[in-house]
Parts: C-alpha cells; structure tokens; sequence
C-alpha cells in the first residue's frame, strides 16, 4: 500500500501572516511518517493550492490535507469565528465545515465521525496514537451559514430561468428521499440528455455514478428544458443544500 506522503515543510511555507500551526500538529503528524497509507485514512498530508475550488480568498485558508479526489481538508480563518473552523472543499465545488477547531477535528477523526469518507475509512484496527476526550459538540449553524455562502459566492450571479424555483424545489424533495444529507449537508447532481431520456448522476469516492431520476423530477426538468428553449441537455450541475438552497453551479447547453 505504501506510504503516506508526508509535506509538512510545504505548508509551514503557506502560513498567513499572523498564523501558527496548533501546537501538536507536528505530534499528529509524526504517526503518518510511520503508519502505512490507509491505516488512518486515505489522504497525504502537503500543501495544495485551493484556487479554482471556492470562492473563499486563499489567504484565509490553510490546506493540510489532500484527498484522492483532489479534495482539501483545510484550517479556515473565519473573519467571523473566534475559532479556526476545519473545512472539506471537493474538487467537484462542494464543501462543508467538518469541525469546529482543531481539537475538534482531532476527536472527530479519532472517532471517524469527521463525515469525509477518506478520513473515516480505516484498515488499522488499533487505536490513534493520539487520544483525545470529551464530547463532540455541534458545529454552529452560523458557521456552516457563513462558509456556504463565502464558498458558493462565484454562483451568486447565476442566471435566473423560468420555472427555476418548481426545479429547485423537486430537487431538494428528491435528494430528502434519497437521504442524502445522512451524512453531508450538501449534495451535487450532473443531468445530461440521452435522447428524450434524463441521465443523473453523482459523485463517489472521486467516480461518476448513476442514480434513478424520479418521475416527478424528470417532469419537471423536461418542463424547465421547454420553458428555456433548450435543444438538449449537455451537463447541468446543481448542488443541494440540507436546509433547502438549491444552485445551478454549472450550466453547459
């Protein structure tokens, strides 16, 4: 399997003046220089640059560790909390605010609860050399508001369609009955056209996978696709939210 690749010098080199690294960083760290890759998750740990991935200014964000999907787990330095939440940011332009702070992050790891698959998927049956105790607490909801509105901000000048809020509102109605906010608070979907039939797709561990449309969604993006004068469905990206937004990220006709 190999070994975890291992940066630490590219991140120092990164820090935002007025920044420092949690004082056991290096400790969590150090275990990934001996672990062999998968024991505690899937990732390296390096800098990547996020630009191209969010709207947020690269200076407020410190990555640390990269995904094989191109996905960043990222310190965020909020303008807004006195913490420094950590944050996932996808390749495919969502995100989502996985702990509150380090120490939270830390205990969210530890238990494989951080909600990102690669992180929680682990071969080791040992325990973390690092420990930590106490309870996991909620993640404010005024932070998850603020980073999904900074992140999300490229698309705030998205064109509006006709028949767009009866789209949006099947598309949350069928991402609810697909129980796709178990585990994430957001959810994009990929609508292509083959013939007079919808193709809709998602993505899992970094792949295309298809999924059945319901009928009803089906009808009422064939009406959108009517109202609009669009010939044909090339790819249509629409991101989710758990508390009910829905964006046409990316529209290719």
């Amino acid at each position: 399997m190999g070994k975890y690749q291992v940066n630490l010098n590219s991140i120092q080199k990164k820090l935002p003046t007025g920044f420092s690294l949690p004082n056991d960083f290096e400790e969590f760290v150090d275990v990934f220089r001996l672990a062999t890759r998968g024991d505690f998750g899937y990732f390296n740990i390096k800098y990547v640059s996020p630009k191209g991935m969010t709207s947020i200014a690269p200076k407020q964000l410190v990555p640390f560790l990269h995904l094989p999907s191109g996905d960043l787990i990222c310190f965020w330095l909020s303008p807004e909390s006195p913490e420094c939440p950590i944050v996932h940011i996808s390749s495919e332009g969502e995100g989502s605010v996985v702990a509150r702070n380090w120490n939270d992050f830390l205990q969210r790891f530890i238990g494989k609860k951080t909600g990102v698959f690669d992180l929680d998927d682990w071969e080791s049956t040992e325990q973390f050399p690092i420990r930590r105790t106490g309870r996991i607490q909620p993640i404010p909801e005024s932070t998850k508001k603020e980073f999904e509105i900074l992140h999300c901000a490229r698309d705030s000048n998205s064109k509006k369609t006709k028949g767009s809020d009866d789209l949006k509102e099947k598309f949350y109605k069928f991402a609810r009955s697909k129980r796709f906010f178990a585990r994430d608070d957001m959810k994009s979907l990929y609508v292509t056209e083959n013939g007079k039939k919808i193709i809709l797709e998602t993505m899992k561990m970094g792949q295309y996978v298809q999924i059945e449309c319901s009928q009803e969604l089906e009808n009422a993006l064939l009406s959108w696709q009517k109202a609009n004068s669009i010939k044909k469905l090339k790819r249509s990206k629409f991101t989710v939210w758990s508390n009910g937004i829905v964006r046409f990220e990316k529209e290719d006709f």
